[in-house]
């Protein structure tokens, strides 16, 4: 054995661990399906000793990633050509179940060279807290804060959707507009604490009366918006009547002893609707039952 060879080696490997160790991300090399090296933080995260260890306790270095949303997982790198065509995207997203089982997201760059074989080289960045954020950040700017319904402008973007949806299918699409009667009075008499636990109690009530394809937003005040997708002018009038109706008999604060009612309006999206004739019609029906009396459905 050529003494001054294996040194080369040996010095070269400790060479490229160090590099590797050095690393903050998680790194590995792999033939695809067994480790040939790996740093130390890939190892602590997977709470391995040794790369012969995770050889071991795993099938091959694609398989730790798991399903979720907007992430590749095991399946997706069943094949070279898979892994050549997924190494070729901007963004690579994975999941792996941490040591404290939860789900941490990471951003993944795979480099293939060829060595006696294709091998890999996977750098994992631990993007979890940025998607957690990030999401927040989304929730926040498309929720009421309150009543943690949608908020106008998620209303308005799923509406559009769905008049898109009804123009290309002509599938029935029905909007309802409802508020709360005298809730000035309510704030006025019992302060605006009572005020918002009426408008979260109101909410959490409605939505449990909808589906989950049926979308409740808070337009504003004491304002709320229903879109009811694949729902004509008739069954959404039974749907709103059984609500009107379970508002009226529920109790949404202690402090308040007279009974609580909506007033309702509801229209159907009829062809060539715009966005704007929708919106007006169903003003309109909703003045209609406030004028009329309050704690009533108007259809338009």
């Amino acid at each position: 054995i050529n003494t001054g060879l294996v040194y080369q080696l040996k010095a070269k490997t400790f060479e490229l661990n160090s590099i590797l160790n050095a690393q903050d991300n998680l790194v590995a090399v792999s033939n695809g399906i067994n480790l040939d090296n790996a740093n130390k933080a890939f190892l602590d995260f997977l709470n391995k000793d040794s790369i012969e260890q995770c050889n071991s306790d795993i099938e091959n270095i694609f398989s730790i990633f798991e399903k979720g949303d907007g992430c590749f997982y095991a399946e997706d790198f069943s094949n070279i050509e898979n892994i050549i065509t997924i190494s070729k995207k901007e963004d690579i997203f994975v999941r792996i179940k941490s040591l404290q089982n939860n789900y941490e997201i990471f951003k993944l760059s795979i480099t293939s060279y060829e060595f006696n074989g294709i091998h890999y080289v996977l750098s994992l960045t631990n993007i979890t807290k940025i998607k957690e954020e990030s999401t927040l950040l989304e929730y926040q700017a498309t929720h009421d804060s309150l009543t943690k319904l949608s908020n106008r402008q998620k209303f308005n973007a799923s509406f559009e959707a769905e008049l898109n949806r009804f123009i290309r299918y002509g599938n029935s699409l029905t909007l309802v507009m409802f508020d709360i009667d005298f809730f000035k009075s309510i704030n006025d008499t019992y302060g605006h604490d009572i005020g918002d636990d009426v408008l979260i109690n109101l909410s959490v009530l409605v939505q449990s009366m909808i589906r989950e394809t049926d979308t409740l937003a808070r337009w504003g005040g004491e304002e709320f918006m229903l879109l009811l997708p694949e729902t004509s002018l008739e069954k959404s009038y039974m749907l709103v009547e059984k609500i009107r109706l379970s508002i009226e008999k529920a109790t949404f604060s202690k402090a308040i002893k007279s009974p609580l009612t909506c007033s309702f309006g509801i229209t159907q999206v009829k062809e060539n609707d715009s966005k704007d004739d929708v919106l007006k019609r169903i003003d309109i029906a909703l003045y209609e039952a406030k004028d009329n009396g309050r704690n009533q459905t108007v259809k338009k």
